[in-house]
């Protein structure tokens, strides 16, 4: 009996081995039967024994090789547990629960309810392993829009980037998508991390990580994730078909409004994001004009924000004839209502006009001061 144990169980052993090595990945498999995964990226800050989920995204990959990266704004207002909360506080108070690993899984249980998918997989980053990736990379070359200055003596940190294309290593590049002292809060931010990630992903950046499976495995190692080593080198042939160029960035639709003493991102989660529904034909965005009609600084920056997270191109911001609006006017050039009908609904314009079409825009947008406070 002994001796027959002897030859079975190594050759259990080895069975299991093989088993384990031809096997294919669970994400494999998801790709196979559904022809796209999702996946969860998150970067983390960690204060006093507290982390805060600082950029949240939901990435769809295609068997195809497309690829698409939906933002999602770390204030939006999500159910919880019977509450209305931010979902950056369903990541905190997951990670005071039971670490990442807690938080991950909350987050993404929310997100697949709020745009129903199936997220597959996650990874969680934090700013030492961040500023570590950027500089496997040599660092990053960015657009700078305008110059960013902000100093917190309390907090040590000075954030100095001037205007213009810059080379941002590790430490910079961290600065430059966590810089928010531009008046434009949450959505500012997210547009320079699209900004940000529209470099990074460059093919010769792309290819230092993948050239290398050591290269991979260090990622692997520095990011919290439940990826496994083989769901990694199975996603690497994905990347040779994959066109850099054509890669579908955006932002959860919705937008940010003022409930009681907090602001929170409203999402509409009837029309999340073009990029992650089911293929249709794209409708051209209508091209809008701004202008600013009560002198509030900054108030036209902050309107385009909102608008451009509803579908709108905003492409131009100027000072109106006078900054005596009392009340706002929307000039319509389509005129067909339902092409205004979300910025009426969500500002509440009382004042509209429907004319002809005069050069490049199909909507007008004065700000009036009944929006002095919004």
């Amino acid at each position: 009996m002994k001796k027959w144990l002897k030859i079975v169980i190594p050759l259990i052993i080895v069975l299991i081995i093989i088993i384990v090595i031809i096997a294919k990945p669970p994400l494999e498999k998801q790709m196979i039967k559904n022809k796209k995964v999702y996946f969860l990226l998150m970067g983390a800050d960690s204060v006093e024994h507290v982390s805060r989920a600082d950029t949240i995204m939901v990435v769809k990959l295609t068997s195809k090789g497309k690829l698409s990266i939906l933002a999602i704004p770390r204030d939006t207002r999500v159910d919880y547990l019977g509450e209305k909360v931010k979902i950056n506080t369903v990541f905190a108070r997951g990670y005071v629960h039971g670490g990442f690993k807690s938080a991950a899984s909350r987050v993404k249980n929310i997100l697949e309810n709020l745009i129903n998918i199936n997220i597959t997989r996650y990874a969680i980053i934090d700013y030492r392993s961040f500023k570590s990736l950027i500089d496997i990379v040599g660092g990053v070359n960015v657009y700078v829009s305008k110059d960013m200055y902000y100093l917190d003596k309390s907090g040590g940190l000075l954030i100095d980037i001037p205007k213009g294309v810059q080379r941002l290593d590790g430490k910079r590049s961290l600065e430059f998508i966590r810089f928010r002292n531009d008046g434009l809060g949450d959505l500012g931010r997210i547009s320079r991390e699209k900004d940000f990630l529209s470099s990074l992903i460059k093919k010769d950046n792309i290819e230092k990580f993948i050239r290398n499976p050591k290269v991979i495995r260090t990622v692997f190692k520095m990011v919290v994730n439940n990826f496994n080593i083989k769901e990694l080198f199975y996603l690497k042939k994905f990347t040779k078909g994959l066109d850099l160029g054509n890669i579908k960035m955006g932002i959860l639709k919705g937008a940010p409004k003022k409930i009681g003493k907090g602001y929170y991102y409203i999402s509409n989660t009837f029309a999340y994001d073009d990029n992650f529904s089911k293929s249709k034909k794209s409708k051209k965005k209508l091209l809008v004009k701004i202008l600013n009609g009560n002198g509030k600084k900054g108030i036209g920056e902050h309107i385009a924000e909102i608008l451009r997270s509803m579908g709108y191109d905003v492409v131009t911001i100027e000072n109106a004839d006078n900054f005596n609006y009392e009340k706002s006017v929307l000039l319509n050039y389509t005129k067909e209502y339902e092409n205004i009908k979300k910025i009426v609904d969500h500002f509440k314009v009382k004042i509209i006009y429907s004319k002809e079409k005069r050069g490049i825009y199909d909507i007008q947008f004065i700000i009036g001061k009944d929006l002095e406070n919004y």
